[in-house]
């Protein structure tokens, strides 16, 4: 999923959380994805990323260099997977809902 999200990728952040409230880090787009493979994403690790990159290492609007996709956090009904009129090309269960990933 994440070599899709950050196809091409060669400058920026990702910004990268993990529990809660969540502890917030940023790590150059690069080592990322080298990184991504070797990572146990288990379901209890209350894990989240942001899929969209940072100029700098900040979660505000201003820091933001791009993205590749258009995306939903859907946070309801966790048994079935939400209608969409446009199929998604990534779908996640989250664990506490769903997101849904279109590459644009």
């Amino acid at each position: 999923m994440f070599p899709i999200i950050f196809h091409g990728a060669t400058e920026g952040y990702v910004e990268i959380g993990f529990g809660k409230p969540p502890s917030r880090y940023y790590q150059p787009v690069t080592e990322f994805l080298q990184q991504v493979a070797s990572q146990d994403w288990s379901q209890e690790s209350d894990v989240f990323y942001a899929p969209a990159l940072r100029k700098t290492e900040g979660p505000e609007k201003k820091d933001v260099l791009a993205t590749r996709v258009l995306w939903v956090d859907y946070d309801g009904d966790t048994d079935h997977e939400p209608f969409s009129a446009v199929p998604p090309s990534i779908v996640v269960h989250s664990g506490h809902g769903w997101h849904l990933y279109w590459v644009l």
